[in-house]
């Protein structure tokens, strides 16, 4: 997910849409409801997505079944116009699993929470190129200069779905032949809740921490990125995840920490044993690295929204500016500047309001302006 390296340090909406939706509830849906827009990069619920193109784009007469190219473009040009006018560069497709990496490498196929497997097992090809939907999007793309992100996880991810079918080393190997297969340019690993214990305890820690800097190995050969996105408690760091930090830099290119609770509480803080910023240095060195999570349901103006410390916010700051304000600040205690740190990202109450969210638009506006000097 290239929120982690966003060159012109644009911020992003973090907003993962799992799940699967029968297709006869898909065809009334807009666009809008499974692509999110985020900064220079959206979102997409392949499960949604490629259910849409089933229920409207197939053509069943004569045999074989086949997924219709004239429709589909049709489907897909106005979004990725819209995509590029926005100046939208990455599209995250969400969410397949680990334990599905061999039956997506060999086309086999895969269900429940893995929403990418399910355009494996239908077969469908787009007309006569000789191409699943997976490659078809991925080519259309690229040819639109938008790149490509499969993300792995979610919260509806399940602790089977954590598990490395076989050798660790291998299943790495068949994941980065998958990604250039596919033509896909970076993958994101969301390991929520429960699933960061899961991880370690349906696989032996060694061989999840092996797995995982494998494929960084691989990727990073191949010009391509491995970013770790998790709740910013620092338990995850020393206790279940620790495996995977103790070479961080081998293992991952970027770390997203989601701070925030359910839309009550932010957990921003400079020092905090719990959830600092500054204990979080300690295990990725590099604060460029570090990517920021905030979520546009929290009262950022309201300084009580504050879980830890309670920061002087300027009164009648609207919830974006006053996001930033609280950004800032804590930047400024660590004596780093919003240039300095990786670019920040956001998780949305409403993905239908994106791109016109105020909050966010507001919260960058104020970065903008350097409010703390």
């Amino acid at each position: 997910m290239d929120i982690t390296k966003t060159e012109n340090k644009n911020i992003s909406t973090h907003c993962q849409l799992a799940g699967f939706a029968e297709a006869s509830s898909v065809p009334s849906i807009a666009s809008e409801n499974f692509l999110t827009v985020k900064g220079e990069s959206a979102y997409i619920d392949m499960g949604l997505f490629y259910s849409y193109i089933v229920s409207n784009c197939i053509r069943w007469w004569p045999e074989p079944v086949e997924i219709d190219p004239t429709k589909t473009d049709a489907f897909l040009k106005p979004i990725f116009d819209s995509l590029k006018t926005q100046g939208v560069t990455q599209i995250d497709l969400s969410f397949s699993q680990i334990a599905n990496i061999d039956a997506l490498l060999s086309g086999a196929g895969a269900g429940g929470t893995d929403a990418v497997g399910q355009i494996f097992k239908d077969g469908y090809n787009v007309g006569d190129t000789g191409k699943n939907f997976l490659a078809y999007l991925t080519d259309t793309a690229h040819a639109n200069g938008v790149k490509c992100d499969l993300s792995f996880g979610g919260e509806n991810a399940t602790s089977d779905d954590m598990k490395i079918q076989g050798d660790p080393t291998s299943q790495a190997e068949h994941l980065a032949e998958f990604m250039n297969r596919y033509n896909i340019d970076a993958v994101d690993w969301d390991i929520e809740g429960a699933n960061a214990h899961a991880l370690m305890t349906v696989n032996r820690p060694e061989d999840a921490a092996l797995f995982f800097q494998k494929l960084h190995s691989l990727l990073s050969a191949q010009g391509k990125e491995s970013v770790l996105t998790i709740e910013g408690n620092l338990q995850n760091a020393s206790g279940d995840l620790s495996p995977l930090f103790q070479q961080f830099d081998q293992t991952f290119d970027g770390l997203n920490l989601m701070l925030y609770d359910g839309g009550t509480h932010y957990y921003l803080d400079a020092d905090n044993p719990t959830w600092g910023l500054k204990q979080w240095l300690s295990y990725v060195k590099d604060p460029s690295k570090i990517h920021v999570g905030f979520f546009d349901a929290i009262p950022y103006e309201n300084p009580s929204a504050s879980a830890g410390g309670q920061y002087p916010v300027p009164q009648g700051l609207s919830r974006g500016a006053a996001a930033a304000w609280v950004y800032e600040y804590v930047l400024n205690q660590l004596g780093l500047s919003s240039d300095q740190a990786g670019a920040p990202f956001w998780w949305t109450q409403d993905p239908t309001r994106l791109p016109s969210d105020q909050t966010i638009v507001d919260f960058w506006n104020a970065l903008q302006n350097k409010r703390i000097k």
